[in-house]
């Protein structure tokens, strides 16, 4: 009889414990869409503490650092959105969209040699990304698109142009759009355009 009971309590802490998880992760999910609502509408200070309760609900979901970070880029307070895009690849790993966030708030706080190391970790993490979607043809479109972004961002014209030429053959459904970031200037232009 207490081998049956003890059975039931395992079972049910097994069923529990992990329903709690789902429930806080909910949670912190809806207190994050309440975060961003606020921010559209101006009240940053309440938009933060909204995303700092999401993120303490569920510390390891990314796109609440991401949140966050995006909420103080906003403000202009560009060192500490670096901060929460490095918390994020703390736990996430490859995180290269983290990395290139990262690279643009060093440019924007004038510190290029920052920036470029960021770039590079991000180009790391594309490669490393690409071979593993080297199957899925969707995946790899956009992370070769996004490396050469990077190549872009970092004033590597030649990899850049060889990256969206190289796409351009593979894909060929994709030219017109290729073709168009081509003629932005990323380095000035989008920069520019996010300062």
């Amino acid at each position: 009889m207490k081998a049956k009971i003890r059975f039931i309590l395992i079972g049910f802490i097994i069923i529990i414990v992990p329903l709690g998880f789902i429930i806080k992760r909910s949670i912190a999910i809806d207190i994050q869409k309440e975060a961003i609502d606020l921010n559209q509408i101006g009240y940053f200070d309440r938009a933060m503490d909204k995303i700092d309760l999401a993120i303490r609900l569920a510390p390891r979901n990314y796109l609440f650092y991401a949140t966050k970070a995006q909420f103080l880029e906003a403000q202009r307070k560009y060192s500490k959105a670096i901060i929460q895009f490095k918390k994020i690849s703390e736990f996430k790993e490859n995180y290269a969209e983290g990395f290139v966030a990262i690279g643009m708030n060093y440019e924007r706080l004038e510190m290029t040699d920052s920036a470029k190391i960021a770039y590079n970790s991000a180009l790391r993490s594309y490669n490393y990304r690409i071979q593993k979607y080297d199957k899925d043809r969707e995946s790899l479109y956009g992370e070769r698109l996004n490396r050469g972004f990077v190549y872009a961002l970092l004033g590597d014209t030649a990899s850049a142009k060889l990256e969206f030429d190289l796409l351009k053959s593979d894909y060929p459904e994709y030219v017109m759009f290729i073709e168009q970031i081509e003629l932005i200037d990323i380095e000035k232009d989008f920069l520019n355009k996010y300062n």
